[in-house]
């Protein structure tokens, strides 16, 4: 993920190395920080997205996790320090016990969150829900209505979206909005920030799909229109910041949107506020998928991060959340810089993306440790000047 807005703000206000270190995350390694976790309560969904990475069902499964399970599993998460859990589906405000969750989850210090289609959302739904500690409520509109209605499989999806978004606020809590960019809608991007802007929302998070579940039948924007996307996008957040707007403009799911980012900031800011950034996103390490992130699925198996669905962890179900932790993959995303082949394997900047999403590059060239496909950086921008291998300029095909 990378916060556009945020990292604006630290290149302009020329923060100082000293105070970069006190406030960057640390470089990850297995157990050196405690995960995030983003738990898909249930498999169930009052819409049926074409994108759904989950491919949520009309109905519950038979073997979600019921909520005594549920309240072990938060107090093991809790022992192990997680500082956050998103609590996800499907659609989780269909979870009867959803408010104990958060309760509980609360008073355990494990910070919830909640990330929602919208539709089922009103006042009297999430007023129990803040007064119970929940931090934040992101829901996800992926285009104007025309597109977005057909997209999600809910007639009036998109007004009941925003009704969703504008309940949250009036209960008091932080909003985001959430678009999934494909061919078919990227064109509504700017669209989309006037939106979260016009609700109130603090976060407009573009996310860039990942073709597993049913987003596997979808098509994806091609790197080199990523890539126009992006440099867009940065723009769009820096325009957002000249006039004074709160909304913060997010992107999620192609970290080489951070490489790009760090030499657009040289162009736009000047090469000390790309310095600057460029360490912070270094400090943080890209892509933290099993790492810095997992994911419990609605059947309580346990994944490196929601996407990557094939690997498996962990089964809470018979296993404590704390022996999920010292499973080896983990240990091989710690370091996965030295396990990544193809051009990621020669990036010189690893380093920022962490060698972008494993699950795409499975999904797409079935080897989990395969150069990332969705990359938007050139191979003559990512080889060290030590390599030369006659490959031509101009975004990878």
């Amino acid at each position: 993920m990378l916060s556009i807005s945020r990292y604006l703000e630290v290149a302009r206000r020329g923060l100082s190395p000293s105070h970069l270190a006190a406030s960057a995350p640390s470089r990850y390694g297995a157990g050196a920080r405690p995960p995030v976790v983003v738990w898909n309560l249930t498999q169930r969904c009052n819409q049926s997205c074409a994108h759904c990475y989950a491919s949520a069902t009309t109905h519950p499964s038979p073997d979600e996790l019921d909520t005594a399970a549920c309240r072990r599993v938060l107090h093991e998460m809790a022992d192990a320090s997680v500082p956050v859990v998103i609590f996800s589906g499907g659609e989780p405000l269909l979870r009867k016990d959803l408010l104990e969750l958060v309760t509980l989850a609360s008073e355990l210090g494990v910070r919830p969150q909640l990330s929602s289609n919208g539709t089922l959302a009103d006042v009297a739904r999430l007023e129990p829900l803040e007064a119970a500690g929940l931090g934040y409520f992101g829901v996800s509109i992926d285009g104007q209505p025309g597109f977005n209605d057909v997209f999600r499989g809910m007639h009036r999806g998109h007004a009941r979206a925003v009704k969703g978004l504008e309940a949250a606020r009036a209960v008091g809590l932080r909003t985001g909005l959430r678009m999934t960019v494909t061919r078919r809608n990227s064109g509504d991007v700017p669209a989309m920030l006037e939106l979260a802007e016009a609700v109130g929302a603090t976060r407009f998070y573009v996310s860039h799909l990942i073709e597993v579940g049913r987003g596997s039948d979808v098509d994806a924007l091609p790197p080199a229109r990523t890539r126009e996307l992006l440099l867009d996008l940065f723009e769009l957040a820096l325009a957002a910041q000249d006039g004074g707007r709160e909304v913060q403009v997010v992107t999620g799911g192609n970290e080489s949107a951070g490489p790009l980012f760090v030499d657009w900031l040289a162009r736009r800011c000047g090469p000390e506020a790309a310095a600057t950034v460029r360490r912070l996103l270094e400090a943080r390490g890209g892509n933290s998928s099993g790492v810095g992130i997992l994911n419990i699925d609605h059947d309580g198996l346990v994944h490196p991060d929601q996407f990557w669905r094939s690997a498996v962890l962990g089964d809470l179900k018979t296993q404590p959340f704390a022996d999920v932790l010292e499973h080896p993959l983990r240990q091989q995303l710690a370091r996965r810089a030295e396990l990544l082949g193809g051009r990621c394997g020669d990036c010189r900047f690893v380093s920022l993306c962490g060698g972008g999403h494993r699950e795409r590059a499975l999904a797409r060239l079935g080897d989990a440790w395969g150069a990332d496909p969705g990359c938007v950086m050139t191979d003559s921008e990512i080889l060290p000047p030590s390599i030369d291998r006659g490959l031509a300029a101009g975004v990878h095909a």
